[in-house]
C-alpha cells in the first residue's frame, strides 16, 4: 500500500510527459494561426486540443499537400542522332529561305556533311518504293531556278504561299503544285510515278494555272527521274536527273496514319510476292540499288551537286509557257 503514491506519481509523470509530446508534434506540423491559438493556451488545454483527431487529421493533410505541391523534376529528353542532324538541317533550310538566300560557305560545308551521314548511316532499302512516300510534301529548300523565281516574284501580283507536292502511291501518282496566296492563285502539274528502287521516274500528264477566277489549261512538258538520297517517316532529300536538290518535309499525319492508309492500299492492287519479306533490320541497312529498269536511266553515284537546272515542273515548259523572258545567263527576268 505505501507504494501506491509512488505508481500513482509515476503515471501521472508518464501521462504528462504523452500530453507534451502531442502537443510538441501538433505544433510542429499545424499552420502559424494554429501555433498561435496554442501558445496561448494553458497546458491542460493544449493537450485536450492536441488529442482531438480531427485536428490531427488537418495537420497531417497540410503536411502531405506541402509535399504534394513541389514539383518534380523533369529529366532531360534523349534525341536520337538523325533528329539531330535533320533539326540542324531545318535550321539551315530556313535561314536560306527555301533557297531565296544564298548559302553561307559554312551552310553550305555543313549541309554537305548532314545529307552525306544521313545518306551513309540512315538510308532505307529501295527508298522510291517505300511507303513513307506517300503523302504530302512541303518544300524546305530546293535549288531548281524556276521554283525560286515563282516563290520570289509570285504570279501576276499574289504572292507565293506554298510549294508542295502530293504522292499518292495507290493511284501512282505525284502532283506539283504552287500556291498563290491561299489558293487565290495555283499552278498543278499532274505526273506519273513509277518508282525502282531509290529512284522514280515520272512524266507530267496535265497541267493547269489559276489566276483569281480564271483558269487556264496548259500542255504539260517534262519527264525525269528523282533520286531518294535520304527518306524516313517526315523528312525526304531528293536529287533529280539534272542535279537539283529537294529537301522536303512531311505535312499532316504521322508515319503511322500512312502506314496503315498505305498498307491497306497497297494490299488492294498489288499482287502477292513470291518471294520472303526482308527482315526488319535488313530494312535499315544502306544497300546498292537494284538495276534500273529499261524506263530509268542509271544511277548516278557522284556526290550531291547544289547546281542544275528545274526538274520540278520542267525547265522548258516554265521557260516557254510560264516565264517566257527567263534569261539563263542571269537567272533573272529580262526588262521588257
Amino acid at each position: 500500500e505505501s507504494n501506491l503514491p509512488e505508481s500513482s506519481a509515476m503515471a501521472k509523470k508518464y501521462v504528462f510527459f504523452l500530453l507534451h509530446l502531442y502537443v510538441a508534434t501538433v505544433e510542429s506540423f499545424a499552420s502559424s494561426s494554429y501555433s498561435n491559438v496554442l501558445k496561448g493556451r494553458s497546458s491542460r488545454k493544449a493537450a485536450c486540443y492536441a488529442v482531438n483527431p480531427f485536428d490531427l487529421q488537418k495537420s497531417f493533410s497540410a503536411l502531405l499537400g506541402n509535399f504534394a505541391s513541389v514539383p518534380e523534376k523533369q529529366l532531360p529528353v534523349k534525341v536520337s542522332r538523325k533528329e539531330e542532324l535533320k533539326a540542324e538541317l531545318r535550321a539551315i533550310c530556313q535561314r536560306a529561305r527555301k533557297g531565296l538566300s544564298e548559302l553561307t560557305t559554312e551552310d553550305s560545308q555543313r549541309m554537305q556533311e548532314i545529307m552525306e551521314e544521313l545518306e551513309s548511316k540512315f538510308s532505307i532499302e529501295k527508298p522510291a518504293e517505300s511507303l513513307f512516300m506517300q503523302g504530302r510534301w512541303n518544300m524546305l529548300w530546293t535549288t531548281e531556278k524556276e521554283i525560286l523565281f515563282l516563290v520570289e516574284k509570285g504570279l501576276f501580283g499574289l504572292q507565293c504561299t506554298g510549294v508542295w507536292q502530293d504522292i499518292n502511291l495507290q493511284e501512282a501518282s505525284l502532283t506539283n503544285i504552287i500556291d498563290f496566296e491561299m489558293g487565290k492563285g495555283m499552278l498543278k502539274v499532274g505526273s506519273s510515278f513509277m518508282p525502282d528502287g531509290d529512284k522514280f521516274a515520272f512524266k507530267f500528264q496535265s497541267c493547269s494555272l489559276k489566276w483569281n477566277s480564271f483558269n487556264v489549261p496548259l500542255p504539260p512538258v517534262g519527264q525525269g527521274w528523282g533520286q531518294q538520297v535520304f527518306l524516313d517517316e517526315t523528312m525526304r532529300i531528293q536529287r533529280d536527273s539534272r542535279g537539283d536538290v529537294l529537301i522536303a518535309e512531311k505535312d499532316g499525319a504521322t508515319a503511322a496514319d500512312f502506314l496503315s492508309y498505305t498498307t491497306a492500299a497497297i494490299a488492294k492492287s498489288s499482287p502477292p510476292r513470291s518471294s520472303p519479306p526482308s527482315s526488319p533490320s535488313s530494312s535499315l541497312r544502306v544497300v546498292e540499288a537494284s538495276p534500273s529498269s529499261p524506263d530509268l536511266p542509271e544511277k548516278n553515284d557522284k556526290k550531291i551537286n547544289f547546281f542544275g537546272d528545274s526538274v520540278f515542273f520542267g525547265e522548258a515548259f516554265l521557260k516557254d509557257q510560264l516565264v517566257p523572258s527567263w534569261s539563263e545567263s542571269s537567272g533573272e527576268q529580262k526588262s521588257k
